[in-house]
């Protein structure tokens, strides 16, 4: 299989592109074919840093992370192996790779009907609006402020059930995640149905509507 590594520190040009071994999953682990994988900026950051006292420093030889999405090819020991045939997304620190291999407690089912880009935003986007939601502690019909509706954290509330962004510069819609800060993988025939604690988590995205100024209330 292909993987990407980097042995210096530098522009992309020190990224290389090498053959590896088939990973095998460990205890609690599954290999993923990969069908798509997110791009971080982060790791820009971690592959031109030579200072060792920073936070950015990564030792070499180093991976890429990414929001990986694709399917499992095989379940390790101590994993269900009904899993195999599913897909999933998950944030890996070495995601670049035809295969990888992920731990099940942290995979996020990913419905066919998601496109792999609004697939790969389910690890980490989804679950900080989901979160940031939860910790609000909103209850039913509160209304919540989100001032960054287009960016990516916001647009996924804003374009839940029971949310509103009308207007030429509102945010794009993207289906609904079924479970996207769940650590198992949660049975989902559609994207857009909800799941046990769906309305928990749709309902402090009530509106999303633009005010005269131009921000979002």
């Amino acid at each position: 299989m292909r993987r990407v590594r980097y042995y210096s520190h530098g522009g992309p040009e020190v990224l290389v592109t090498e053959e590896a071994g088939l990973l095998q999953p460990g205890p609690g682990q599954v290999l993923i074919r990969t069908e798509a994988i997110g791009v971080n900026y982060v790791d820009v950051q971690l592959r031109r840093e030579t200072a060792t006292g920073s936070l950015y420093f990564r030792s070499l030889p180093a991976t890429l992370t990414g929001d990986v999405v694709g399917t499992i090819e095989k379940a390790g020991p101590d994993t269900d192996p009904a899993l195999a045939g599913t897909r999933v997304a998950v944030l890996l620190e070495d995601a670049y790779a035809d295969y990888v291999v992920a731990d099940a407690g942290w995979l996020v089912s990913a419905p066919a009907s998601l496109g792999a880009g609004a697939a790969s935003m389910l690890p980490t986007v989804g679950a900080v609006a989901l979160g940031a939601l939860r910790t609000g502690r909103l209850g039913q019909g509160d209304t919540v402020l989100i001032t960054a509706g287009a960016g990516r954290s916001g647009t996924w509330p804003c374009s839940w059930p029971g949310s509103r962004a009308p207007g030429p510069s509102s945010p794009p819609r993207v289906p609904r995640p079924s479970s996207p800060s769940s650590r198992s993988l949660a049975p989902t025939s559609s994207s857009t149905t909800p799941s046990p604690a769906g309305p928990t988590r749709s309902r402090g995205a009530r509106r999303c509507r633009r005010n005269p100024r131009g921000g979002r209330r």
